[in-house]
Formats: C-alpha cells, sequence, structure tokens
C-alpha cells in the first residue's frame, strides 16, 4: 500500500469516501470556514487558546513554518486539519490535529496523525514533540499507540515526544486493518 502526501483517497466504513490531501494556496478560505466550525473546545484543545483571528491562523498553518499539511475533506468541504510545524530541531516537527466535532470519535484523528507522520518522515521529520491537554483523553489515547514517552507534566498537560520511524510499521498495518486507499486516477 503506498501513501501518496499529495491526495489519497480513502474509503472510510463509518464517513465513507474521504480524502486527504495537502492544501494549495486557494485553500485559505476552506479552512478559515473548518476552523470557524469547530466547537469552542475542539479549538482549545488544538490552539491552548480561544481564537479571534482566525485568518492569522490559517497563514500560520499554511504558511513557511509549517513542514507538512494535510486538509481531510468529504463532500468537498474540510473536515479536519493536520500540520506539523518547524521547531529549532531540523529533525523534530510540532504536530497539531483538530477534527469537526461531528465526525469525532470515528477514528479520523488517529488518521490523520498517522498519515502526518508518514508524510512527515518523507520529508525528514524524525521525531514529533507535542503539548496536549490531560482532558483530551482521544490524543493522549493516539499518543500511547505510537509509543510516545512523556517528556514533561506540567499539571494540566503534558509535553510528549515520539519516535516517527519506530511507529510507521504499526501505522501502516493499522491503515491496512481499517481503511481502504482506493487505487486509480483519484488516489
Amino acid at each position: 500500500m503506498q501513501v501518496n502526501c499529495t491526495r489519497t483517497v480513502i474509503r472510510h466504513d463509518k464517513v465513507g469516501e474521504i480524502i486527504i490531501r495537502k492544501p494549495s494556496p486557494y485553500d485559505k478560505k476552506l479552512v478559515e470556514e473548518f476552523l470557524r466550525r469547530l466547537s469552542q473546545e475542539s479549538i482549545y484543545h488544538r490552539f491552548f487558546k480561544l481564537i479571534k483571528d482566525y485568518g492569522e491562523i490559517v497563514d500560520k498553518m499554511l504558511g513557511e513554518d509549517t513542514k507538512v499539511c494535510l486538509l481531510m475533506e468529504k463532500d468537498s468541504k474540510v473536515i479536519g486539519c493536520a500540520e506539523v510545524y518547524k521547531t529549532i530541531w531540523p529533525e523534530v516537527g510540532e504536530p497539531a490535529v483538530a477534527i469537526l466535532d461531528d465526525y469525532q470519535g470515528k477514528g479520523l484523528g488517529k488518521l490523520l496523525v498517522f498519515l502526518l507522520a508518514i508524510c512527515s518522515y518523507k520529508v525528514g521529520i524524525r521525531r514529533f514533540r507535542a503539548y496536549i491537554f490531560k482532558e483530551n483523553l482521544p490524543a493522549i489515547r493516539i499518543a500511547s499507540k505510537l509509543s510516545s514517552k512523556i517528556i514533561e507534566d506540567y499539571g494540566d498537560s503534558l509535553l510528549i515526544e515520539m519516535e516517527v520511524e519506530r511507529s510507521l510499521d504499526d501505522i501502516m498495518d493499522y491503515i491496512r486493518l481499517h481503511f481502504e486507499i482506493l487505487p486509480g486516477e483519484r488516489a
């Protein structure tokens, strides 16, 4: 199975056909609409603060500080977004993921994190470092499936680290078992 980091079509048993793709410069409005549809809790878990200026956030998400950015679409609407931001260490990236509330709990966040790891590895990222609120149990579960270790405990949040390469076999096995990557011109 080959994962295309530019555009991949996947059949999900609970959601149907979804497209995972890199954004284009013309996606700013789509991503901003996606962020506006997130609940305040989802915004807070993703950005660690409430957002007033979505345009500035979208510019950062789609900008030069982002090593990898993936959009998840269903019926031409963004339902999820994942990015890996540059850090001071060239082989370390900081991942971030958000899924529309109506699509949470269906494995899509996990799928985006896993695809993000594959695509990040292809551009030289070997480790992820991320801050996660302790109350964000889905993110904690995903991190534990990827053999992440806790670097720092801040009381209400954790700093975790994951070796991307060590997790790639487990990621591909999970994708093979749970999702169908559709072949052909669309993928």
